[in-house]
């Protein structure tokens, strides 16, 4: 009996353990169960990559500006040069393109002398009118041939008015040397043995010309080709007249530049004698029209290729080299608004600036011998250097004047050869004229 109850306690202590055991592991799985299985959230998600938009088009077309401007001469011509071309860009003042004057310039000629012969035939009525009014008072006519007298005065004065209207319309800017050339060719077609250039700028003192005439006269004087007096600054419209120097003639110098002598001085005495000097300022010049006839070329007496600014300078040049002589005569006097100086470049006009560039070169180009060259390089050519370098970067309005000068290089070798030919006073003789001296080989005196 012992035995047998001992048996039913093992037999029951292992079904207690078993028991635990099963508990213990049923425990351990619901609590793996309950780790494993969170609550999961769905989401969407998008990868980012880069990949074609669509098939690449090529189209042809054309590029225009949003606003554009039709741009013309109001009158036919033949076109002498364009500096621009198709979206160069420019400013204000720029030029476009400019056409031969020679056309106009005849038209100009006819209409002149349409006002002239309307002027003399307004003269002629008139003073026939004043006849037939007079005959009318005493009784000595009749009434009807003092009206026809007056109606054909009345027609006469129509007539003029439209002359002169018709100049007006056939009047063109033709530049400071193109007006100029005119005038003086009708002072050699009436054999005039004087020729005075004046700006509108400048008033005369009453006995200028007087003062100018008495030492142009002088025997001793006889191969002196130009002349000027003593000019002084004005100021403003009125053209207002001040004790401060304009010029008493011009300088050169070893770099390619000219100077006024005297620009900007007080009026002090210091140029009160008279003196030889290398030229005189196109302001306001008394020239001799024999020296004028002499030294024409082919583009005028004035060249006509520098248009505008420096151009008085080529012609004293040119004097110069067949032996004409120039004089400052202090005792005449004059005043002149000076409003293009060296100082306000950057106030001129980008047309003004372009020739002045350009007239820089063509000045060389037309008158300095291989000698001169020689002579003058090292300091002109550092100059040149940084002129152009200016056209290439802050001044780029004035690089047409290089191109200017490049496409017309062979007709301005072949005007310069025509000028070298024609020249009988050497380079070596007038290089002491070109000096860095403030009155630049001035000879009072002489």
């Amino acid at each position: 009996m012992a035995g047998s109850g001992f048996r039913r306690l093992l037999r029951l202590k292992a079904a207690i353990g078993v028991f635990v055991l099963i508990s213990a592991l049923a425990a351990c799985k619901k609590e793996e169960e309950k780790a494993a299985a969170p609550n999961i959230r769905p989401v969407r998600s998008v990868t980012v990559k880069s990949s074609e938009a669509g098939e690449t088009v090529a189209l042809t077309g054309e590029i225009q500006p949003r606003y554009q401007a039709d741009l013309g001469f109001r009158v036919d011509g033949k076109m002498l040069e364009r500096p621009v071309d198709v979206g160069t860009q420019v400013k204000k003042g720029d030029l476009l393109a400019r056409l031969d004057p020679q056309q106009y310039r005849q038209d100009l000629e006819v209409a002149k002398a349409e006002v002239a012969k309307a002027d003399a035939e307004v003269t002629r009525s008139q003073a026939q009118e004043y006849r037939q009014r007079e005959l009318l008072k005493n009784g000595h006519t009749t009434r009807v041939h003092y009206d026809l007298a007056l109606k054909t005065f009345k027609t006469a004065q129509a007539e003029l008015d439209s002359a002169r209207a018709r100049q007006v319309q056939a009047s063109e800017n033709l530049g400071y040397t193109g007006g100029h050339n005119l005038a003086i060719g009708k002072a050699v077609e009436a054999h005039s043995p004087w020729v005075l250039v004046l700006n509108s700028d400048v008033v005369l003192s009453p006995d200028f010309l007087e003062r100018l005439l008495e030492e142009a006269e002088r025997p001793e004087n006889a191969r002196a080709g130009a002349f000027t007096g003593k000019i002084l600054r004005a100021e403003g419209a009125e053209l207002l007249p001040t004790t401060v120097l304009d010029s008493v003639g011009i300088r050169m110098t070893e770099n390619g530049r000219h100077f006024d002598i005297g620009a900007g001085l007080p009026d002090d005495g210091r140029y009160d004698a008279p003196a030889e000097v290398f030229g005189v300022s196109g302001c306001v010049a008394l020239y001799r029209t024999a020296a004028l006839e002499d030294v024409r070329i082919e583009t005028g007496f004035f060249d006509d290729d520098f248009f505008l600014y420096r151009e008085d300078v080529d012609l004293a040049w040119r004097l110069r080299g067949r032996g004409w002589t120039a004089r400052c005569v202090p005792a005449a006097r004059a005043w002149h608004r000076r409003r293009n100086l060296p100082e306000r470049r950057r106030e001129m006009s980008p047309a003004a600036n372009l020739h002045s560039v350009k007239n820089r070169f063509l000045l060389r180009i037309n008158n300095a011998g291989k000698e001169h060259l020689k002579a003058t390089f090292a300091r002109t050519f550092a100059r040149d250097l940084v002129v152009v370098a200016a056209c290439l970067t802050v001044e780029r309005s004035s690089l047409p004047a290089l191109r200017w000068l490049a496409k017309n290089r062979k007709r301005l070798l072949a005007k310069r050869a025509a000028i070298r030919a024609a020249r009988t006073v050497t380079d070596h003789a007038l290089l002491p004229w070109f000096t860095s001296g403030p009155e630049g080989a001035r000879r009072p005196g002489a």
